[in-house]
């Protein structure tokens, strides 16, 4: 599962940041995405303490519109001291530009990892 953020700390600066989360035999469903999320804004929050708020796009899967996901929102700003002003949701079939570009160069670094006879069947 790949989140691609932009941070803008002030208006003249911006950040391009990846985080990569690998999960061992999981299924991608509405809590696992509300832990990825707060686990990205919780780091978020150490890295830059003067982040303020966070606008969240995802891809249209059903983990990401379910009404966990959409309603543990508020909780995650409160937690993590990041308001979220937004959650919008890529069109299915205009792909989601720069994390589909970075999805694809983890995924070839994954075939090339393979070519070299190494195993991929988990997290480790």
């Amino acid at each position: 599962m790949l989140f691609f953020l932009i941070l803008i700390p002030d208006l003249n600066n911006f950040e391009h940041t990846v985080f990569v989360h690998v999960i061992d035999q999981c299924s991608q469903d509405s809590k696992l995405v509300v832990a990825i999320i707060d686990d990205i804004l919780s780091r978020l929050k150490v890295y830059d303490n003067s982040i303020q708020q966070a606008c969240i796009r995802c891809d249209n899967a059903g983990c990401y519109h379910s009404a966990y996901t959409v309603l543990s929102m508020p909780a995650l700003s409160e937690k993590c001291g990041i308001a979220i002003r937004r959650m919008d949701f890529a069109d299915p079939q205009g792909g989601r530009g720069s994390s589909d570009r970075y999805a694809a160069i983890m995924k070839s670094h994954v075939r090339r990892y393979l070519n070299e006879k190494h195993d991929v069947t988990n997290a480790e």
